[in-house]
């Protein structure tokens, strides 16, 4: 092509044009920040849940918003992920709280939350647009990533799901991040860098996956799977017992078409399923004129899908009981078989290992009593590990069930497995050996939830959702002294009143402050932010040892109590709201309300002064700690984040029905209510005895009218009887006619008579 002059200048134009649109298209295929915020330094501490550390940074949701809100970006205030300093965290200052994501945080599944890898911040949250009908896909979910300065939020999602109670987590292995989830009894793993989904797991024995619940980046998954035989044949069962396994989210599947079977290699282990018989079945049933059941090109159609790898074996020696291609071969070849065969039922995966219980096959024995059991995950990477002796050798941390259930707290001392447990409402510590030791007698009732464990401290909460704590790691002796004023080390604590929302994220510690979702309200309301309690002190890694917190409690009390004895309720409730609140702005705009004394009172409390009033406390000594005041709710605990604008009223609302309001009274010039009931009696005979006058003089208008009409008909003579009274102006008419008198009718028929 021969470009002239004004040609090669046009399409220099359209070309600059064209990458102009294309760079605009790239700077935006995202949302961000108007002004990016600092990039964090430094390691994550602990992620998952509604709050992860990143050095100096706690990026936390920002309160329960409904799923179904609005979750246009930049319009997200309560639900967005923000983030704190955790200078300011521990200085108090919980105002200087800064959004990064102004979306919502929705996922319903609680057991995940938030994840950070790397620069991002990886989460689930409520689509923002519709379907083809223009419905909200308010029960669906988008995966997305967002750079921890706030740029770079995804507007499309890595993948969606049809559910907001998807059991989920991100985990990253070899600095790539994967998202592991369980879709309808289906494990798949979604790799973000190349954006393909391996389905992993199809068919476990009862569709659940056991994610690690100590170590929310760990990206191992256990599970059981039932054996089959003749797995592809028309005459397919399953076998008695089953196999326990682990999958990582890295494990990868190649199909073998033409062989009818696929290989799973994940770190340590491959292995090669064969499934020849499903080209017959797909014959069958073409013949049959149906479709074919089986695509052999996609693994995830074939009747046994697991990309796993093996690590208990239950088979037996027992005739009956059949070795298949699902055990590994060399290990049957170098172990003994047992007499009987195990089904393996899965308890918990934490502690890193796989905490389980197992049962006899063919023993018939219907009084066996269950064992629980762990097998530790660095030993199945183990070379010498063998899947089917390993039964004989496995770790027993209780002889039976009773106690050791999924409920309990376990943790490792010493090569020893321990584990926390309430019953009958008590407290106990046990050990494989030892006789329990009682721990917390009579504190705590049936519906109380152990939650976890952190610097020798349980935490755990009562059937009202407060949390309480208590060291759990004393000897026998040491509880006998919780009755003791001194010393007091082992007795349990509540932390102050505080109630948590257990239908939303468990608590969770950032450095020494406890953070957690409130089930606190306001007038009524819970409006689900989060709060925080700085339990810092002179224990273990700077937290609150007992006496502290013991103290820190009676503080607590003594104001609480101190409200609770003022015995105006009026004076009471404006206490109240500066004690809750730390503003004074309500209170202030209705103050000439109040009596003098009520005033004084009431600002002598907030102003920390001696009032001119005898009557009023002194209270610039009372309620003081060093240089601070106890009287205001933050001194214990405040909210953490920003509120959005609807709660902000509402919640002014609700403090404004704690203060007085103004009212129409009696005022001294107002007549007293006999003097008002007296008046309107007089109103009514006046206006009664006014109505009766113009009545009669209307009634006595129309009479002398007729009469003038008889007169003017020539019935009558018209006399003037105005001077004299005694004329009877009817004698001469009676001598005169013989017609009968007019009755006194209306008008209309007076005149039909007289005609």
């Amino acid at each position: 092509m021969k470009f002239t002059g004004k040609k090669i200048l046009a399409f220099i134009a359209a070309t600059t044009v064209l990458g102009s649109t294309l760079a605009f298209t790239a700077c935006n295929k995202n949302y961000s920040l108007d002004t990016p915020l600092t990039m964090p330094q430094g390691d994550v501490v602990e992620n998952g849940g509604f709050v992860v550390q990143k050095g100096d940074y706690a990026y936390f949701i920002n309160g329960a918003e409904n799923y179904d809100a609005d979750n246009t970006y930049g319009n997200v205030v309560k639900g967005a992920l923000m983030r704190i300093a955790t200078a300011d965290l521990s200085a108090g200052d919980y105002d200087k709280a800064e959004t990064v994501v102004p979306m919502l945080f929705s996922a319903q599944n609680f057991d995940a939350g938030v994840y950070i890898y790397g620069d991002y911040v990886y989460y689930a949250t409520t689509p923002v647009d519709e379907d083809l009908y223009g419905n909200a896909l308010t029960s669906s979910l988008d995966f997305k990533r967002a750079k921890l300065d706030g740029s770079d939020t995804m507007k499309e999602e890595y993948f969606r799901v049809d559910t907001n109670s998807l059991e989920y987590r991100f985990v990253e292995i070899d600095e790539v991040v994967y998202c592991l989830y369980n879709e309808s009894g289906t494990l798949k793993s979604f790799n973000t860098e190349t954006g393909d989904t391996t389905t992993l797991v199809v068919g476990g024995s009862s569709a659940k996956f056991y994610f690690d619940e100590t170590d929310a980046e760990n990206g191992t998954v256990y599970y059981t799977m039932p054996v089959k035989k003749n797995v592809d044949k028309a005459s397919a069962t399953d076998e008695k017992y089953n196999q326990l396994y682990r999958v990582s989210a890295d494990a990868t599947v190649t199909v073998d078409k033409d062989a009818v079977s696929y290989t799973v290699k994940g770190k340590g282990y491959e292995k090669t399923y064969n499934f020849a018989g499903l080209k017959e079945l797909n014959k069958d049933a073409k013949d049959e004129g149906n479709d074919e059941p089986y695509d052999l090109s996609d693994y995830t159609t074939y009747p046994y899908v697991n990309a796993g790898e093996l690590v208990l074996d239950g088979i037996s020696k027992a005739g009956e009981i059949k070795p298949t291609q699902f055990s590994n071969a060399d290990d049957l070849a170098n172990a003994t078989l047992n007499e009987f065969g195990y089904t393996y039922t899965v308890q918990s995966h934490e502690n890193g290992g796989v905490y389980f219980t197992r049962s006899k096959v063919l023993a018939g024995d219907s009084n066996e009593i269950a064992e629980l059991y762990f097998v530790d995950g660095a030993a199945v990477s183990a070379t010498s590990w063998n899947t089917v002796s390993a039964n004989d050798a496995l770790t027993v941390v209780s002889k039976d069930t009773t106690n050791a259930t999924a409920s309990a707290v376990y943790y490792q001392d010493g090569g020893k497995h321990y584990y926390l447990y309430a019953q009958d409402s008590a407290l106990y510590r046990a050990t494989l050996g030892e006789d329990p030791v009682e721990i917390l007698p009579d504190g705590m009732g049936s519906s109380d939830n152990l939650l976890f464990i952190k610097d020798n401290y349980l935490y755990y909460t009562d059937g009202s959702n407060h949390i309480f704590r208590v060291d759990y790691t004393g000897d026998k002796a040491d509880y006998k002294e919780m009755f003791a004023p001194d010393p007091y080390t082992y007795g349990a604590e509540q932390i102050l009143q505080i109630e948590y929302d257990t239908t939303w994220y468990a608590p969770k510690f950032v450095g020494n402050t406890l953070l957690y979702g409130t089930a606190q309200t306001t007038n009524g309301t819970n409006y689900k932010y989060v709060y925080g309690v700085n339990l810092a002190g002179s224990g273990a890694n700077g937290m609150m040892n007992t006496q502290e917190l013991k103290a820190f409690n009676e503080k607590y009390t003594e104001i609480n109590d101190f409200l609770d004895d003022v015995e105006d309720s009026e004076t009471q409730s404006a206490m109240r709201y500066y004690f809750r609140t730390g503003d004074t702005e309500l209170y202030n705009a209705v103050k000439s309300l109040y009596e003098k004394e009520e005033s004084n009172e009431i600002d002598a409390f907030i102003g920390h002064t001696v009032s001119a009033n005898k009557s009023a406390t002194d209270y610039s000594k009372k309620f003081k700690d060093g240089d601070k005041f106890y009287d205001v709710e933050s001194y214990f605990y405040q909210m953490l984040g920003k509120v959005n604008d609807a709660d902000k009223d509402a919640m002014k609302a609700g403090w404004e029905t704690f203060l007085r309001h103004e009212t129409e009274e009696e005022t001294e010039d107002e007549f007293p209510g006999w003097a008002i009931a007296l008046i309107v009696v007089g109103s009514v005979l006046v206006a009664g005895a006014i109505a009766f006058i113009v009545i009669w003089q209307v009634r006595k208008a129309k009479k002398a009218q007729r009469e003038q009409e008889i007169v003017s008909l020539g019935k009558r003579k018209y006399i003037d009887t105005t001077d004299d009274k005694s004329i009877d102006v009817y004698a001469d008419d009676a001598a005169e006619t013989t017609e009968e008198p007019v009755e006194e009718t209306s008008d209309e028929t007076s005149d039909e008579t007289e005609e």
